[in-house]
């Protein structure tokens, strides 16, 4: 609510569809207006803000596919002898099917987490190695993949060992 003899401001935030920018790599041109309607002293007033031209640009469409290892090989709870872990791959595709290059593209990964322990045992997860693309990255949770050109991929993968063995039977991202 703005107060009587006071001023305010109005903002726009319009966000387009996914093919509201067509074929053309330069976008395309719409005309915006509006109209107002407000309620002052009880008398609903209105008013027609003068249409204007903005240019809907290419927007990036990225798809994330993760890629778990199924089975994991470390310490058996079950046998007396500690067997030592072997490193497994989380990894990540993100492919970029928009018109436009996706700009400082930077994902983070959550912490994998067991669901299911009947034995009540603490599973410790760790980051060994992380890579983008196969460059070698900061061994953390976040991969920085900067730019990603349009109808291209990078790929991103996290080498991690676990305290114990196990099989993952389901993973979700959001």
């Amino acid at each position: 609510m703005i107060a009587a003899k006071a001023s305010g401001v109005l903002r726009w935030v319009i966000i387009p569809t996914a093919g509201a920018a067509s074929t053309s790599l330069g976008g395309k041109r719409y005309n915006v207006g509006a109209s107002l309607s407000y309620n002052a002293g009880g008398k609903v007033e209105s008013l027609s803000v003068a249409p204007d031209t903005i240019t809907v640009k290419p927007q990036p469409q990225l798809t994330l596919d993760y890629f778990l290892t199924k089975e994991i090989i470390a310490d058996d709870a079950f046998t007396s002898v500690i067997e030592p872990p072997e490193p497994y791959t989380l990894g990540i595709r993100i492919r970029n099917s928009g018109r436009a290059a996706a700009q400082s593209v930077k994902l983070e990964s959550s912490q994998p987490h067991i669901v299911g322990n009947d034995m009540g045992l603490a599973i410790n997860f760790k980051i060994t190695q992380s890579f983008v693309d196969e460059a070698p990255a900061a061994p953390t949770l976040l991969l920085d993949f900067g730019t990603i050109a349009p109808s291209r991929n990078r790929v991103g993968r996290w080498l991690m060992e676990s305290s114990l063995s196990g099989r993952f039977i389901d993973f979700s991202a959001s």
